[in-house]
């Protein structure tokens, strides 16, 4: 099987972390406030946010769930997949507006949870949100760190440290501003593995 040198994984990698840090260098605010850091201020606009959620909705299980079915079934089988998947995103919108009705000030699930049901209800989100996290956490590190070993000679945990130091160094220097601006870039990313890369593998 065919697989790229060390020095080009990791120039790929340097590449693409380095870009998404230097983004967010670039659109860090000068003074940055607490809301800033967690949620930009409420400032992303509907481009912006739609295309975070969308990168954030297609992670790495969604991309094995499509390769196996377009393996499977042909190309069907991804365009099947990705359809309802969609389709679940657009449903989101009607219950964002529901929400801003219950909370208009507030800035995160938690406390509209906090609002509407009290505090045990916003601790009980609190610890599914933090087992769901690192669930997802697992998810992507092993992805990352599956597709490093595969497309190089680099270990599996090689690929996995290089994932977490890399997303870790843009979250800490911008926050929630940084994660949504390289989410845009993902999905860029995204949108060329999915037309360019796995037509032409």
């Amino acid at each position: 099987m065919f697989q790229f040198s060390s020095l080009t994984i990791i120039l790929l990698l340097l590449a693409f972390y380095g870009g998404t840090y230097l983004l967010s260098l670039l659109i860090k605010k000068d003074k940055e406030t607490t809301s800033g850091f967690m949620v930009a201020g409420h400032g992303v606009g509907f481009g912006m946010g739609a295309a975070s959620m969308t990168a954030t909705w297609i992670w790495a299980a969604s991309f094995y769930a499509a390769a196996t079915s377009g393996y499977k079934y042909g190309v069907s089988g991804p365009i099947h997949y990705g359809f309802w998947g969609a389709l679940m995103i657009l449903f989101i919108y009607p219950f964002g507006m529901r929400f801003r009705e219950l909370a208009p000030d507030g800035h995160t699930l938690g406390e509209l949870i906090h609002a509407r049901h009290g505090s045990s209800s916003q601790l009980i989100l609190a610890i599914s949100n933090l087992m769901g996290s690192l669930i997802s956490l697992m998810v992507n590190f092993t992805a990352a760190g599956a597709l490093v070993s595969v497309l190089s000679p680099l270990s599996f945990q090689t690929g996995v440290i290089i994932a977490g130091v890399g997303v870790l160094s843009y979250t800490l220097t911008s926050g929630f501003r940084a994660s949504v601006f390289t989410d845009f870039a993902q999905l860029v990313a995204l949108m060329a593995i999915g037309i360019v890369i796995i037509p032409a593998v």
